[in-house]
């Protein structure tokens, strides 16, 4: 039998600005981001094109419609779903349908993207809405291989700044979902670093960030000397996946790690 699959491609944390100049940490948010997309240059478009949130540092149109013109035509399809820094209604504005994508099939592989977001809140939740959505989803695909996006990991990933920001309910998302054995992939962004973890069958795995990379395992908030990037995955119809992280060249963008926060 021929083995077919989909490849879908996870950007996260661009943080852009109104102003293109505008630095994050010491890092041009515009321009490593670019940088990163540039890796997908000279090979086939991957199926989707995935931003899994802080898309803009400030939700304003003009940076939201500059990220927008950047992604445009790197993957067949692109879908977004808002982080803690976003305005999820002005995303949903600014996108072709008018609304954020909820969930979309790639292949023989379904697709749910949930959004983890409160106002003014770095932290993350899920509302009830949400878990009934992820309910009523797998329950009507039982046999297809699903995979999940979110900003906020559900769990502790050992940077212990950066877990109390956390979804704080998402033990009860990890429950749900062990009920769920189709479920092969949790996808987040929010800590600025690749992550893999593994829950059973399911695979929890976050992408580094299009510009600053804060350091695993650090108690307080800290810098990595790690280059932006994203994470490539290559999702076969039989349910199961194979993944990697690309970076841009070493020493391309420096950030500033005399910082204590942003």
């Amino acid at each position: 039998m021929r083995d077919t699959f989909v490849e879908l491609v996870q950007i996260s944390d661009s943080h852009l600005f109104a102003d293109r100049e505008a630095e994050l940490l010491g890092i041009n948010t515009d321009a490593s981001l670019a940088a990163v997309l540039q890796r997908l240059d000279g090979r086939p478009r991957p199926a989707l094109l995935l931003a899994t949130g802080d898309n803009s540092q400030d939700g304003s149109i003009t940076a939201y419609r500059r990220f927008l013109e950047q992604v445009q035509g790197r993957g067949e399809r692109f879908v977004w779903l808002p982080g803690n820094h976003d305005l999820p209604d002005v995303m949903a504005a600014l996108s072709p349908a008018g609304t954020l994508v909820k969930s979309l099939d790639l292949g023989a592989w379904r697709l749910l993207l949930l959004d983890s977001t409160l106002p003014a809140t770095v932290a993350g939740h899920l509302a009830e809405a949400e878990f009934d959505f992820v309910e009523r989803s797998l329950c009507s695909a039982p046999q297809r291989p699903t995979l999940l996006a979110v900003h906020h990991p559900p769990c502790a990933l050992g940077c212990a700044w950066l877990d109390d920001q956390g979804i704080d309910n998402g033990a009860r998302l990890l429950a749900l979902l062990a009920d769920h054995p189709q479920v092969r992939l949790l996808l987040c962004g929010h800590i600025h670093q690749q992550q893999a973890r593994q829950f059973g069958p399911l695979w929890l795995l976050s992408a580094p960030s299009t510009c600053v990379q804060f350091r695993p395992d650090s108690h307080d908030f800290a810098i990595d000397s790690l280059a932006p990037g994203l994470r490539w995955l290559r999702l076969h119809d039989d349910g199961r996946f194979e993944t990697g992280i690309e970076r841009v060249a070493a020493g391309l963008f420096t950030a500033d790690h005399s910082s204590s926060g942003y």
